[in-house]
């Protein structure tokens, strides 16, 4: 019996078109000002638009990035640590699709400087996937009411391409 892979996650965007999915240097030229709305969430972080993804011989605005970590699992460690978290709409991707060409992981480290990108191994998605302790002094560092970046310190699954999601389960956590 072979390995299978689980599921990642992906936030359903607000402002969604279509049936498909597109990084965001996609998405400049399909769709520019939602791209422009999506850039918006690197206020401040613009640096990170100008890291490389060397696994993926690309940018890190050339992947769609997903979590490894289940919207229950990530919503239940932002409760314990105070804050409020309204229901989202999730996609729920079959990471089947993942092979080392076209996939890496981002893993961030306690401090910015010790993320590391590292080549995708088909079978470790489960390894990733719960929130760990470093994320949960994360979430606790900001007071509840306070804005917090939901996937500031999870691991991220980084996929080169993009998916078209017409057919992908949604859930509503």
């Amino acid at each position: 019996m072979g390995l299978t892979e689980p599921f990642v996650y992906h936030l359903v965007p607000p402002d969604l078109r279509g049936t498909v999915l597109y990084p965001l240097n996609q998405l400049k030229t399909i769709y520019p000002e939602i791209a422009a709305q999506q850039m918006a969430k690197y206020a401040g972080r613009e640096h990170i638009l100008q890291r490389r993804v060397p696994p993926l011989s690309c940018w890190w605005n050339d992947v769609l990035m997903f979590s490894p970590v289940p919207p229950s699992t990530l919503k239940a460690a932002m409760e314990e640590a105070g804050h409020t978290c309204a229901p989202r709409q999730w996609f729920e991707i079959d990471a089947q699709r993942f092979t080392y060409e076209n996939t890496a992981f981002y893993l961030p480290g306690e401090a910015p400087e010790e993320a590391r990108i590292i080549p995708y191994e088909r079978g470790c998605l489960v390894r990733y996937a719960n929130v760990s302790e470093t994320q949960k002094r994360f979430y606790r560092r900001v007071e509840p009411g306070k804005p917090v970046l939901l996937f500031g310190g999870t691991p991220h699954v980084l996929y080169k391409g993009n998916i078209n999601i017409a057919q992908v389960r949604v859930l509503e956590i």
